[in-house]
């Protein structure tokens, strides 16, 4: 037999044997000379190490140095997800307050260009008006003038007409005139100093009737 082995008849049942031959190895057989041994049966060494004290104590020691690892490993993947969670939350936070500012720059913009808006009706209101103001003065300049034009004329007639200078409808040369649109004749009587003959005067031509009202206003201006 083997020196890394033993019968497991001798670890199992020792009360069969007188002597326990791990303890007297040396103190005869383990069996009656009437006996008939069985024989024994190879076992190796490493099945029954676990009976034996000193890999007792290995085995409890690896046990807890096992359950040590399993811990010191659950803590740290609890760490691990604690450190994740807490980034998360930070990432989280980040975008959040991002988020405001983008909300915050955006709502600033729309603020800016609602009053640059405002500021911008409020110069055409204003230029509007302006424009309606000086619109409103050029036609009172307008009238004013119309009218200071309208009494000069009627008083230029007056005048004429008191020192008997107004020709009356018989002036053949300014009806020839007259009948026939002759616009470039009646101003050269116009420029010759005969405006007088024209005053009072109609015709039914729109152009010809047009430069006779504007007859006493030129003698006027001349």
């Amino acid at each position: 037999m083997s020196m890394n082995t033993i019968d497991p008849r001798l670890l199992n049942n020792p009360l069969q044997s007188k002597t326990n031959p791990l303890e007297h190895p040396n103190e005869g057989s383990v069996w009656d000379n009437n006996d008939s041994p069985e024989p024994l049966m190879a076992v190796p060494m490493s099945e029954i190490a676990a009976f034996l004290p000193n890999n007792r104590e290995q085995e409890e020691r690896k046990r807890k140095e096992g359950e040590e690892e399993n811990r010191a490993r659950k803590e740290a993947e609890k760490k691990n997800e604690q450190m994740r969670l807490e980034a998360e939350k930070k990432k989280n936070e980040e975008n959040i307050k991002l988020k405001e500012m983008e909300d915050k720059k955006l709502k600033d913009k729309l603020e800016q260009e609602k009053k640059l808006d405002a500021q911008k009706r409020k110069q055409e209101e204003e230029k509007k008006k302006k424009l309606e103001e000086e619109k409103k003065k050029k036609t009172e300049e307008i009238e004013r003038k119309k009218e200071k034009t309208d009494r000069e004329i009627g008083e230029e007639r007056q005048r004429l007409l008191d020192e008997g200078m107004l020709m009356g409808s018989g002036d053949s040369e300014v009806d020839n005139l007259l009948n026939s649109a002759d616009l470039d004749g009646l101003a050269n009587l116009l420029l010759e100093g005969n405006g007088n003959r024209l005053i009072g005067r109609t015709s039914e031509n729109q152009s010809v009737q047009s430069f006779l009202d504007n007859v006493g206003l030129y003698m006027v201006r001349k």
